[in-house]
């Protein structure tokens, strides 16, 4: 299922931050490694979801328009992920919880980072999935 968490950010970012303005977090170095370990393991199991997908949808294409719907697939692929992953310090408890309310990383994944940003990127989880939940029909 397809949500544009940036456009639910800033009420999001209210109901988890208890205001507009942007968190600013100390990271130390072995939190940064940490960092990036969780957001490029989460990558490639995104790149191999969409591998996966694309297989699929070649072994069971049957007609020129299979073809296009795989391209508009890998299109909309791109774009999500250009929309999701976004390694800027000053983003990247954002990206986190959307990951871990999308199930692409778990609780123990953050293991290693500081309590009070696990703390941060489950509430910004929760309010997503909740946000998910109301919008599911």
């Amino acid at each position: 299922m397809f949500y544009d968490c940036n456009a639910m950010l800033k009420y999001t970012r209210t109901q988890c931050y208890g205001d507009d303005e942007m968190t600013e977090y100390l990271w130390s170095k072995i939190e940064k490694k940490k960092a990036r370990k969780i957001f490029n393991e989460a990558l490639l199991k995104e790149y191999d979801l969409i591998i996966k997908r694309v297989r699929d949808l070649a072994n069971a294409a049957a007609s020129p328009q299979d073809i296009w719907e795989i391209n508009s697939y890998l299109k909309d692929s791109l774009k999500d992920i250009d929309r999701k992953y976004d390694y800027r310090y000053s983003r990247i408890i954002d990206v986190f919880g959307k990951l871990l309310a999308e199930g692409m990383i778990s609780k123990s994944d953050l293991e290693g980072l500081s309590a009070d940003k696990v703390k941060d990127i489950e509430n910004f989880a929760d309010v997503i999935k909740s946000l998910i939940m109301r919008s599911s029909p």
